[in-house]
């Protein structure tokens, strides 16, 4: 659950984003390149066909690969504001 609603509130197009726009600057291996540009490219057709979920974790294995950090996860606040609302 926390994963979908991290890819909802993110979004695949936004982390495919940031892949290019680390893409050019990244020093990396010629094997990890090809492994970053394999992975985007693969969340990107994942995207396409609605898989949004495998998307954002190819996307992130991308992104882990390249260095590029996490951001926070919002599933706690999320479900700390959900409970308060529904009491």
């Amino acid at each position: 659950m926390c994963l979908s609603s991290f890819a909802l509130a993110h979004g695949c197009p936004g982390e495919i984003k940031k892949i290019d726009a680390a893409i050019p600057t990244a020093k990396l291996s010629a094997a990890d390149m090809t492994k970053v540009k394999s992975l985007r490219a693969k969340g990107e057709e994942q995207h396409k066909a609605g898989q949004h979920t495998e998307s954002m974790v190819s996307l992130g294995e991308a992104k882990k690969t390249m260095g590029i950090p996490k951001e926070p996860k919002e599933c706690t606040k999320s479900k700390k504001t959900t409970n308060s609302q529904n009491q």
